[in-house]
């Protein structure tokens, strides 16, 4: 156990350090700090999404849990620097907003640390025991994650402390508490609408490895063999994850659900017309099909190969978001990267529905290494095919991979 405290005291140290330091300030402390107006104490819920007021360009584009999590802070926020609580039309941001902002972002991280303890716990069998599986690298990759850092420390998000909840869900998935896994999953994509790219795996896991069971019944002769059993689908047990989905759901939803707020909120969490890559590239395939695109312009200008096309007009390159069109290749659609992203998801998903317990027993070990490789497999495909894609979004990627060693 010293070993664990001694590498998160070090990390945390460190990151101590860094709270005079380099922040960002093109999306850091100005719009996160701009999300803690929301409600100040004695405000009424209603007036908790921050996106139907126009007083401040910066929005709040996360779903509404995420909105009450930045409450919270507010009320501890408002204690360093209450102007930082006040919404303004430009930016704002103080050394005390800083030192609070790294302060949260730090004490919060902790939930990371405390999921891997449940992981390794639940796979050893015994949490006295949990110190004796080789997880120490783990905790070190996480606490001096590089990624990590330069996200939430330096740009001021939380990161850390949602990668918690999802390795806390699956923890719960692993010991076969499939209703807290669903619950803990839900409250998660309820903060941050990106993890909808492994929502798939959540469904099929907890479908094949809960919500179906082996049939038992006597034939005229014998009971059936477990291997002959078939397969049928417990309303109850689909009644218990759904009604626990529903109600997350609506907690988080419930204060906003006249047609006119969630077509607002909706429109926030799902902008398409944000264009198919973000000013920023993140390193996927559409990365390339747009480099190849520029390629294509630049040859077309030295020899006219297509000589009706205007290809001299810059585009994708010039550092703004927005939707843009291709001029030698096809466009590319929602719906276009929709079907490659579950195309290229779906042997991840066959393979965790065809090792799930609903064709036989598992181990905690086995589920786990099928729910990582599944996990690893959609935020893979979601990343490289995906609309509108964050650079970010590769630690959907990076950190599950860092589980493989326990």
């Amino acid at each position: 156990m010293w070993r664990f405290l001694v590498i998160l005291l070090a990390a945390t140290i460190l990151k101590i350090l860094f709270i005079f330091s380099y922040s960002s300030k093109l999306d850091g402390p100005y719009s996160h700090v701009a999300h803690f107006p929301l409600v100040l104490r004695g405000n009424p819920p209603g007036i908790l999404w921050r996106s139907f007021q126009s007083t401040s360009k910066w929005t709040l584009d996360y779903p509404p849990l995420f909105a009450w999590f930045e409450w919270l802070l507010s009320q501890v926020a408002v204690l360093f620097d209450p102007e930082m609580c006040v919404i303004n039309e430009s930016a704002y941001v103080s050394q005390n907003t800083v030192i609070f902002q790294r302060c949260s972002v730090i004490s919060t991280e902790f939930l990371i640390f405390f999921a891997l303890w449940r992981q390794c716990a639940v796979l050893s069998g015994n949490a006295n025991n949990v110190m004796k599986r080789r997880f120490l690298s783990t905790a070190m990759f996480l606490a001096f994650n590089f990624g990590l850092f330069v996200i939430d420390h330096i740009h001021f998000q939380y990161n850390g402390f949602l990668f918690g909840i999802l390795f806390l869900s699956g923890a719960f998935l692993v010991d076969e508490n499939y209703v807290m896994a669903a619950a803990c999953f839900t409250v998660l994509l309820n903060m941050k609408h990106i993890f909808i790219y492994v929502a798939p795996v959540y469904v099929v896991f907890i479908l094949f490895n809960y919500c179906l069971c082996e049939f038992e019944f006597i034939t005229t002769n014998r009971l059936l063999a477990p291997s002959n059993r078939p397969l049928w689908l417990s309303a109850t047990k689909l009644v218990k994850v759904g009604t626990t989905v529903l109600a997350v759901t609506f907690l988080s939803f419930g204060p906003f659900l006249s047609e006119d707020q969630l077509r607002q909120i909706f429109a926030r969490l799902f902008p398409f017309e944000r264009g198919l890559t973000h000013a920023y590239w993140a390193p996927n395939v559409w990365a390339v099909y747009n480099a190849l695109e520029k390629l294509l312009c630049s040859f077309n200008n030295f020899v006219q190969f297509w000589p009706r096309l205007n290809t001299t007009v810059a585009s994708m390159t010039g550092g703004l978001v927005g939707q843009i069109n291709h001029v030698v290749l096809p466009n590319i659609r929602p719906l276009h990267t929709v079907t490659l992203t579950l195309s290229f998801m779906l042997p991840s998903l066959i393979r965790c529905a065809v090792k799930s317990s609903a064709f036989g027993s598992l181990q905690a070990s086995t589920r786990y290494t099928e729910y990582l490789t599944a996990l690893v497999g959609a935020a893979w495909s979601s990343f490289l095919f995906g609309w509108h894609v964050h650079e970010k979004a590769v630690l959907m990627v990076l950190l599950p991979l860092k589980y493989a060693p326990i």
